[in-house]
């Protein structure tokens, strides 16, 4: 097993793309952080918006994590899994007598590692620009949170808040393999994913409009894009049932995507 994920590992890094995703990293947080002190400007220090630089990391990441993070996800799962699959390469790994569970295993968590060492890095250099760029503060206010809080616990909840966006991203990667799976191509694999990631943007809106009667706030939470909004967030306060909630959706997301793929997956190989 070892060996395969090493392989799996080396493979991934071959791809041009994987430095590129992460060299883009820089750039995007500079390019927040430039947007960060213009926000600063028209805002009061007790807005939780406010940057300091132990809570930048956070503004930092809300900005471009649906975007960027989201495509990076997508991205990697149509090259790791349904190109590979379509172009016989994965079939040639299967023949060196792995099972097929192994390298499905394999695959998933070197792109789990690649993206949570993206959003590692990510915290890292927003870190040392919020440093560079911002103030500190004795209270810094947190949404959703009525009392301010130190620098040190409010970058304490910057590393909460990264490592509940990671499993956000885990979702998604998850929903993404299995339509990888079951796509015929690497573009319509792309496309579809895409399309879902839309009408779960779209969801919380459209359930506002029609729900809102019946109160609908923890039913925004299947939507994935909204966890990812402001669902991270919610998990972050005293909101015991919401955080409970949330975290549940999350994990079906995962367990229900991987399941379903690595069985449809192993069906098609036992057929060919």
């Amino acid at each position: 097993m070892k060996p395969l994920f090493h392989n799996e590992w080396e493979r991934l890094w071959s791809k041009k793309s994987s430095f590129l995703f992460l060299l883009l990293i820089p750039f995007l947080v500079f390019i927040t952080a430039i947007q960060s002190l213009e926000n600063n400007k028209i805002l009061e220090k007790t807005d939780p918006q406010y940057s300091f630089w132990s809570n930048f990391p956070v503004m930092s990441l809300a900005e471009v994590f649906m975007l960027y993070f989201n495509i990076v996800a997508v991205l990697l799962v149509v090259m790791s899994f349904t190109y590979e699959y379509r172009t016989g390469q994965l079939r040639m790994i299967l023949q060196r007598s792995y099972s097929f569970s192994k390298v499905f295993l394999a695959k998933y968590i070197v792109v789990l590692l690649y993206l949570f060492l993206l959003l590692a890095f990510y915290f890292v250099c927003s870190l040392v620009a919020g440093l560079i760029f911002f103030e500190g503060a004795e209270e810094v206010y947190l949404f959703y949170q009525h009392e301010p809080v130190t620098q040190i616990k409010s970058l304490s909840y910057s590393v909460d808040y990264y490592l509940l966006s990671f499993l956000s991203l885990t979702a998604v990667a998850s929903t993404a393999i299995f339509v990888g799976v079951v796509s015929r191509s690497s573009t319509s694999a792309f496309a579809v994913t895409a399309v879902f990631l839309l009408v779960s943007m779209l969801y919380p809106v459209l359930l506002g409009m029609f729900g809102e009667a019946i109160g609908y706030s923890q039913y925004v939470y299947f939507s994935l894009i909204e966890i990812q909004f402001s669902g991270v967030v919610q998990m972050l306060t005293n909101n015991l049932f919401l955080r409970r909630w949330i975290f549940s959706i999350l994990v079906i997301y995962i367990v229900l995507g991987t399941s379903a793929s690595l069985w449809v997956f192993s069906k098609r190989d036992s057929l060919h």
